[in-house]
């Protein structure tokens, strides 16, 4: 397991955690692996909001991935404010039943809403398409942004992170232009002594 405090401690705020999920180019099971890390090892479950482009919202497995998610309220590209605002139109705010008893309430047992009185409510989705292009990384980005991204991300300040992607960027210079020197001198045969 994690020993993150911002996955282990619910917060009641917008945080956000960023844990490597290794699989590959296989949508799929990255999303099964963020499903069962969501599920296992967050604590709390009154809402989680997924960010994805539209072509993996739009995807036929995904609703099943929906429903795995053990969250009262899920919001697809967009706040879960909105799964609680979703209370007036029928759906509900609570905790995923099942949970939690009431010697150990966690995120709460039981939920508001659901003014239809269905039954065997489980949770509220609320889907919005992915509205901003430049976010939809359904094409994989290049290496040098991945590896900035990730330098930043994974850096414990701002400054370290700062640090640490302006060390990428520098790196990655000195390849390309050592690149070009070494090919450029092969073309010609190397340096030619002027007289």
């Amino acid at each position: 397991g994690f020993n993150d405090a911002a996955l282990k401690t619910e917060a009641f705020a917008p945080v956000l955690s960023i844990v490597r999920v290794k699989a590959g180019n296989d949508t799929r099971r990255f999303l099964r692996q963020a499903v069962n890390i969501a599920n296992e090892e967050c604590e709390g479950s009154l809402s989680c909001s997924v960010s994805c482009p539209g072509a993996v919202a739009e995807g036929s497995s995904f609703n099943d991935v929906l429903a795995d998610l053990k969250f009262g309220s899920v919001g697809v590209n967009c706040s879960t404010t909105f799964g609680y605002v979703a209370t007036t139109a029928g759906g509900g705010w609570g905790a995923y039943p099942g949970l939690y008893s009431k010697d150990d309430c966690g995120s709460g047992n039981g939920y508001i809403g659901n003014i239809g009185n269905r039954l065997g409510y489980a949770k509220t989705v609320v889907k919005s398409p992915s509205v901003n292009s430049f976010a939809d990384i359904s094409q994989v980005p290049p290496a040098l942004i991945s590896e900035i991204l990730c330098s930043c991300f994974l850096s414990s300040g701002t400054l370290q992170g700062a640090g640490r992607a302006f060390s990428v960027l520098v790196k990655a210079l000195v390849k390309a232009f050592a690149g070009l020197f070494s090919s450029s001198n092969a073309s010609r045969g190397g340096y030619k002594r002027i007289e």
